[in-house]
């Protein structure tokens, strides 16, 4: 077996686990094919007028990458299920900067399922620092300006790792 098909098995396996935990996959098989995964998120959905389903994939770069070698089937079955749903099952695909290559790639079929590629880092200095001093004000705590250049340089502006530093403060 190839590694692209060896990924796409695993891929399957891994989101029938997920959707099966999460009780919208009802049967279980030993080897989930995409057919079977397909038909149950497709079953799920029927089953109720008002259901959605959006799936985040984290950590996308290396499978994208075996999917270009194999013709993107993995990624043609995605958006295969997202159009028999009417787009009532989304995937959400997160990596680093080699998922945002493949949105404007000729050869992709990601700018056919995406309504356009989200670019998340670093926030512009102002909002940051609004980041780091509302929250503290809120709290009745005022940081010197010192304090606050020093949280935007350990993180870099980003809005997670801000987060996760106030809170520690």
């Amino acid at each position: 077996a190839s590694i692209a098909s060896v990924e796409q098995a695993q891929f399957w396996q891994s989101l029938a686990k997920g959707l099966l935990d999460k009780g919208i996959l009802t049967e279980t098989s030993k080897v989930p094919t995409a057919d079977f995964v397909c038909t149950g998120i497709e079953k799920w959905i029927n089953a109720k007028g008002t259901r959605r389903l959006l799936v985040l994939l984290d950590e996308c770069d290396s499978w994208l990458k075996a999917d270009d070698k194999n013709g993107f089937l993995l990624t043609h079955e995605l958006r295969r299920l997202m159009d028999t749903t009417q787009r009532k099952c989304k995937f959400v695909f997160a990596g680093l900067v080699s998922v945002r290559r493949w949105q404007v790639s000729n050869n992709s079929p990601i700018p056919h399922i995406s309504s356009g590629a989200i670019t998340v880092g670093a926030l512009p200095p102002k909002d940051a620092i609004k980041l780091v001093q509302e929250p503290m004000r809120c709290l009745g705590i005022e940081l010197s300006q010192d304090q606050d250049l020093k949280i935007l340089s350990f993180t870099n502006n980003h809005a997670s790792l801000i987060q996760v530093v106030c809170q520690r403060i």
